[in-house]
């Protein structure tokens, strides 16, 4: 008995290793690899320097720690084919301290009234903590980023 819920075990913890691997190779690696990218061609999207485009969503948090120390502070990329995304680098250290928000006067509007207070057409929200923002467009995603770097 105890030797056939051994192998069962043995069977499930290679599985799980097996996908944990998948994982790293499918997407870790990959990612790494965009996110460097994004780094490097961070001045042709804004001249400060500041903020990153990734061309397609992936887990750039972990890359982007090593790769940069502490200048880009925003990082903007599709979250789906008409939604982008505007998310704040974190403190490093820091589980959900972000280096710099976004505007705290955005912060948890509707969508009607971020869009009024913004200027921003397409502008979708700005999380309670402002962390993260949406717009349906890259140019507006761009904008807000623009605007709350304004705000440092």
């Amino acid at each position: 008995m105890e030797l056939e819920q051994f192998e069962k075990a043995s069977v499930l913890v290679g599985q799980e290793f097996h996908q944990h691997l998948d994982e790293i190779m499918m997407s870790w690696i990959p990612s790494r690899q965009l996110v460097q990218k994004a780094f490097q061609n961070r001045f042709k999207h804004h001249k400060s320097g500041k903020m990153i485009v990734l061309d397609t969503f992936c887990p750039w948090s972990d890359h982007l720690s090593v790769i940069d120390t502490n200048n880009v502070l925003y990082v903007i990329y599709p979250a789906t084919e008409h939604d982008w995304r505007v998310q704040c680098v974190k403190k490093r250290g820091s589980l959900f301290e972000s280096r710099h928000p976004l505007p705290r006067r955005w912060r948890g509007l509707s969508t009607e009234r971020l869009r009024q207070i913004t200027n921003l057409e397409t502008a979708m929200f700005v999380h309670a903590s402002g962390f993260i923002g949406g717009c349906k467009n890259y140019s507006d995603a761009m904008k807000m980023a623009e605007m709350a770097l304004k705000t440092a």
